[in-house]
């Protein structure tokens, strides 16, 4: 069994970082590749019409399934806001 170094891991771990953030964009710039409901994979690949053999380059062109994690992120990011502070009446200057 091959062992990775620090160094190859930090690079591993850059590299997905770059992908991530390369998918992000995409969806950003394209907010029809967001439903208005989650969707599994394969109804998002057949509601957006996306080819799911594009996979990308691995590190700065995300593949189809990396947009589609991207997608995810963007629903597990939209949390409820919280409840806004209760109105004080103070009469405090």
């Amino acid at each position: 069994m091959d062992s990775i170094t620090r160094e190859e891991n930090a690079a591993e771990l850059a590299s997905e970082e770059q992908l991530r953030q390369a998918a992000d964009a995409e969806v950003a710039s394209d907010p029809s590749l967001v439903p208005n409901e989650w969707m599994e994979y394969e109804d998002w690949l057949e509601w957006t019409g996306k080819d799911d053999s594009f996979v990308g380059n691995g590190s700065t062109i995300p593949g189809t399934y990396d947009i589609y994690e991207a997608v995810v992120r963007v629903y597990e990011s939209d949390v409820p806001d919280a409840a806004p502070a209760p109105f004080s009446c103070s009469t405090a200057p």
